[in-house]
């Protein structure tokens, strides 16, 4: 929840209003969808957040291409991944 409102505070206030946040908690990849009211919003955000720093990684960010699944399901912990824990 705290991811999420970060973002959706972040993008909101440098880019346009925001229909909804969606975190793709399972993704390995860390994907985090954004949609806009207004697509020069969308590409407002692009150009923010595009190559920032967030949580010690590099933001890739671009425009949905209207076809990518970042659904994964969340998958079992070995037993070794949870002694690691």
């Amino acid at each position: 929840a705290e991811l999420e409102a970060d973002v959706r505070s972040e993008c909101q206030t440098k880019c346009g209003d925001i229909e909804s946040v969606t975190i793709y908690r399972h993704n390995p990849q860390g994907v985090v969808s954004v949609l806009f009211r207004l697509p020069q919003s969308a590409a407002k955000c692009v150009s923010v957040m595009h190559g920032r720093w967030f949580g010690g990684k590099q933001i890739e960010a671009d425009l949905y291409d209207g076809h990518s699944n970042y659904f994964v399901k969340r998958r079992e912990e070995t037993e070794e991944e949870q002694r690691q824990r």
